[in-house]
């Protein structure tokens, strides 16, 4: 689950980036908020997303504004 919401964290932004729509970008910082508040998620299947976390986490991190 974790490698999944970060990767909708990507079209969000590019959504944001190509609309300026602030509510995509609000969307960004919620599923990243939530995805901090829920270890159990990152703890749980560590092969089922490892290589989606650090990837697209990255991605939504530079990016933040």
């Amino acid at each position: 689950m974790s490698g999944l919401n970060f990767s909708r964290n990507w079209g969000l932004w590019s959504l944001y980036e190509a609309t300026g729509d602030t509510r995509f970008r609000d969307a960004v910082h919620t599923h990243v908020e939530w995805q901090l508040d829920h270890p159990e998620y990152r703890v749980a299947n560590y092969d089922g997303y490892s290589h989606g976390v650090p990837q697209f986490g990255v991605y939504v991190y530079a990016k933040r504004d």
